[in-house]
C-alpha cells in the first residue's frame, strides 16, 4: 500500500490528431486516482512527429520510445 501506480497507454502510430485523446486519458485518470502517474509507450519505427513528443512534454507525460525499450524498462517501475 502507498506505492504509486504508472497508467500506461501504448500507441501504435502516434499522430498529432489522436494525441489529444491520450492526453485527456491521463488527465482525466488523475483527477480519479492522484497517485497514479502515467508512461505513454510510442512505437517509433516509423518517423514520431516532434508535435506528438512537445504536446507529452509539455503535460509531463514520460514517453518511452519502443526503440529504446531495454535501456529504459526503469521506467515501468512503480
Amino acid at each position: 500500500k502507498g506505492k504509486q501506480e504508472i497508467a500506461i497507454k501504448a500507441i501504435n502510430n502516434p499522430r498529432k490528431d489522436k494525441i489529444g485523446n491520450v492526453i485527456w486519458m491521463f488527465q482525466d485518470t488523475k483527477i480519479l486516482r492522484p497517485n497514479t502517474n502515467g508512461l505513454v509507450i510510442i512505437n517509433d519505427e516509423n518517423d514520431v512527429l516532434n508535435d506528438v513528443h512537445q504536446a507529452l512534454t509539455e503535460y509531463q507525460l514520460p514517453i518511452l520510445n519502443w526503440s529504446k525499450r531495454n535501456e529504459n524498462f526503469y521506467l515501468l517501475r512503480a
